[in-house]
């Protein structure tokens, strides 16, 4: 029977053809589709290939821009595109030009897009989730050096206009990241749907338990390439539930987990609970788990950052960088780059060029730099730069990192959103004051549309839009924006590491006990070197003009 085709399939000519009959007949069975009204667009079967050979020997070549015009009719009209992968382990789907033109155009043109492989290489997908991590890592990587550039074509030609389409539209490196993250967002759904039903047809014991959290951990940590970090907060969620329905609350499992919740939270800019970092730097420590004891640390020393204890938050990363010294030879980027940060503001950025300069040369080096979090560091680069009175290095800065969130698919974020104050605050300060003040204020409307104003990311906005303001001389809008400020700060216990409101916007919070400034003579630090810590060390910090516990307390207890 034949029909309006309801789906198109885009594939390599290299695939069998027992191939894509088992793919499109897993397709159908996985979602309950009836095959006999599934109606799909073939090229090799609904184009006459032998006819487009007549042409091309008669010289009756048709222009490649009306071809590609007649391509991407098509794949509107249908409206779904399906994209065979092939084999998961070697995907021959990212090394061909027309395969990754594509699935870009079908990602342009706002089609469904789904992904589909063979019902064996499904299932040998799913038992490498449970194996060894170097089979999913390789993988990862083919997919993430997916690049038009590099990929074959039968016909030369065709690669060659098919890049000179690109150039003049998206760029070959918004195409080659908008390709790569959709074939790694798939890779997470995957695993993370296998994950899920295995969890529901299952009636599991905690040794099963553990097992299959060990996939979800798994997704986790591939998310976090990707800044899904709700995805990843929720996953995280949804396990410490398993687990301690299961009583595995002592192991190491669910410590990373807490330290996946903690992450995501950090990061999305919610309340980051100090009881999780005790709890999974105490499993660290009993199972004697140094990676998970980095990570940990590493968490903590930004969130102490982010209340504006500056001193403290050095402190837990170089702890960190200590134990990455010690288990093996590499920095994690974030982990070098923050106490960069960290040193830069501290020290108030009078002699740290060097610091920055090594923040810098980290992150351009990194295999990493176009993800968002990379996006943020450099973002917090470009204030340390502004502040400085480094306007040109500021805006230059600002700009790469701003490519990166547009690139990656993260302007309409929280933290592309957290990202869009600080380059406001940048141009307003570089004297183009009216698009700041546009930039500024979408940041504003736009965090307070998704409801995500009470964050440190809204702070941010809150304060770079109050600078702005303070420019053109609305002063009640600043002293509005102020009494919110404070609210949201008292609300969530932080001061802002990046400082964007005009002078005097903060000063109602400083002199406290998460004060940045505070003098060695105001602050008292009892500290054991990190590679003797006991597990019942106590880590207090306390104002000398404290006069109650509740305010100034032990900060951290392990």
């Amino acid at each position: 029977k034949v029909g309006r085709a309801n789906v198109m399939l885009s594939y390599t000519w290299s695939y069998t053809l027992g191939e894509v009959v088992d793919s499109l007949t897993e397709y159908c069975s996985s979602r309950s589709l009836n095959p006999r009204k599934t109606y799909v667009w073939i090229c090799f079967l609904c184009i006459n290939q032998h006819r487009v050979q007549e042409a091309v020997d008669a010289g009756e070549t048709v222009p490649f821009e009306q071809f590609a015009e007649e391509f991407s009719h098509r794949v509107r009209s249908i409206g779904h595109i399906l994209a065979l992968i092939g084999s998961w382990r070697e995907p021959k789907y990212v090394t061909r030009a027309w395969c990754i033109y594509e699935l870009y155009v079908a990602i342009a043109e706002g089609c469904r897009l789904e992904i589909i492989m063979p019902s064996v290489q499904s299932q040998d997908f799913l038992k490498a989730l449970h194996g060894d991590e170097k089979d999913c890592e390789e993988m990862w990587h083919s997919i993430q050096s997916a690049n038009v550039e590099k990929a074959e074509a039968s016909i030369a030609s065709d690669k060659e206009n098919i890049l000179r389409l690109v150039e003049q539209g998206p760029g070959v490196a918004t195409l080659n990241q908008t390709v790569r993250r959709k074939l790694q967002l798939w890779f997470c759904d995957v695993a993370e749907s296998a994950a899920r039903r295995l969890q529901q047809e299952r009636n599991f014991c905690s040794w099963t338990a553990q097992e299959m959290g060990k996939v979800s951990f798994k997704i986790g940590k591939l998310l976090v390439d990707f800044f899904e970090l709700s995805r990843l907060e929720k996953i995280a969620e949804d396990w410490i539930a398993v687990l301690r329905n299961k009583g595995c609350t002592s192991s190491c499992l669910y410590g990373w987990f807490v330290c996946q919740r903690s992450y995501a939270r950090l990061w999305l800019g919610g309340q980051v609970c100090k009881e999780d970092l005790e709890e999974a730097y105490s499993l660290a420590i009993k199972h004697k788990e140094r990676h998970l004891e980095m990570k940990v640390l590493f968490i903590w020393g930004v969130h102490l950052a982010s209340k504006g204890q500056v001193k403290e938050g050095i402190r837990k990363l170089e702890q960190a960088a200590l134990i990455t010294d010690i288990i093996c030879e590499w920095k994690e980027v974030s982990l070098v780059s923050w106490l960069g940060l960290l040193h830069s503001m501290h020290r108030k950025c009078g002699i740290e060029t060097q610091k920055m300069d090594e923040v810098k040369r980290v992150l351009t080096k990194s295999g990493a730099l176009r993800s968002p979090c990379n996006a943020s560091m450099l973002m917090h680069l470009a204030y340390l730069h502004a502040v400085r009175g480094e306007m040109d290095a500021a805006n230059e800065t600002c700009s790469v990192a701003w490519q990166i969130l547009t690139d990656t698919g993260s302007l309409h974020t929280t933290l592309g959103a957290g990202c869009a104050a600080v380059k406001g605050w940048i141009l307003a300060k570089s004297g183009n004051v009216d698009e700041g003040l546009r930039l500024c204020t979408n940041a504003y409307d736009e965090l307070c549309k998704s409801g995500q104003l009470k964050t440190t990311y809204g702070v941010y906005s809150i304060g770079a839009l109050a600078y702005v303001k303070d420019l053109r001389g609305d002063i009640e809008g600043v002293r509005s924006l102020q009494q919110q400020a404070h609210f949201f700060m008292h609300a969530l216990g932080v001061v802002p590491i990046l400082q964007l409101g005009p002078e005097d916007f903060y000063e109602e919070l400083t002199g406290c006990e998460c004060d940045s400034d505070a003098g060695d003579d105001k602050l008292e630090f009892i500290e054991a070197p990190v590679k003797q810590l006991p597990v019942d060390y106590h880590l207090s910090c306390r104002c000398s003009n404290a006069q109650e516990d509740d305010q100034c307390g032990p900060l951290v207890t392990v």
